[in-house]
């Protein structure tokens, strides 16, 4: 199944790579000292500068989400991919290879930009795109901001991923969610919501203070989510072949697709 499967990987890889490799380039114009923008408005308004990512990540999310969400489901996210699991969308081993590229293409990424950027990469307001509590918030709260979108960001793609009136609107609706996320939340927890990408920046860092937050946090909110999800499928009733019914409500039928295509 696996070896079958292995073009889907490749994109999961290619993925978050490409994430990571868009989320720095933008951090760097935006936050370096030496930027052209260092010293315009940008650097008396972060919020400004919170917008331009957001915007610019969450059109990446949006083009990705368009490009291969149809063939390996375009989730470059571990927890997300749990997700698609737990519903029985993938399989155990597909689970395993999908975070497995998950964490390959994160940290192949990381070290790019280290190798090829070096200074510039780790420079204190860089810091090779570390994943930390941003100035004035603790731990705490830093935990409590990562569950919060971890949460909603599972449980409305996968309510928006049931529907056949919404499906078609997941991309779009993925990449505003993203673009959102960065404006509001980033301040509090700098925004990971991904495992994979936090690990990568705090390997090749070699800086491990908090990442446990990025772990844990992403975790728990996208498996209750998950969960909460399964509930409200098990409510609609299944058929005899343990599949849900299509059934029209407020969210339309449910046709969450496979993605990679399973060995029946």
């Amino acid at each position: 199944m696996i070896k079958n499967n292995w073009q889907f990987y490749i994109m999961e890889a290619l993925a978050i790579a490409g994430f990571v490799l868009s989320a720095a380039f933008t951090t760097i114009f935006l936050e370096h000292p030496d930027s052209p923008v260092a010293h315009t408005m940008l650097a008396v308004h972060p919020l400004l500068k919170s917008i331009i990512l957001g915007l610019i990540m969450g059109v990446y999310i949006f083009a990705i989400a368009k490009a291969v969400g149809k063939l390996s489901g375009a989730q470059a996210n571990p927890m997300l991919s749990w997700a698609f699991f737990r519903i029985k969308k993938i399989s155990l081993a597909n689970f395993c290879a999908y975070c497995a590229a998950q964490f390959l293409g994160a940290i192949a990424a990381i070290l790019l930009l280290k190798l090829t950027f070096g200074k510039i990469f780790a420079n204190p307001l860089i810091d090779y795109s570390l994943t930390k509590p941003k100035p004035g918030h603790s731990l705490g709260t830093s935990l409590i901001a990562e569950f919060i979108i971890s949460f909603i960001f599972v449980l409305i793609t996968l309510f928006v991923l049931s529907s056949k009136k919404l499906e078609k609107y997941n991309a779009m609706i993925a990449g505003l969610l993203i673009a959102l996320f960065l404006i509001i939340e980033l301040p509090y927890s700098g925004m990971s919501m991904n495992p994979a990408r936090s690990f990568a920046s705090a390997l090749i860092a070699w800086k491990w203070e908090e990442i446990w937050v990025y772990f844990v946090a992403p975790a728990i909110g996208m498996l209750l989510a998950t969960e909460i999800f399964l509930l409200w499928q098990k409510s609609l009733g299944v058929d005899a072949d343990g599949k849900p019914k299509i059934t029209e409500g407020f969210f339309g039928s449910l046709t969450i697709s496979e993605f990679p295509s399973e060995e029946k």
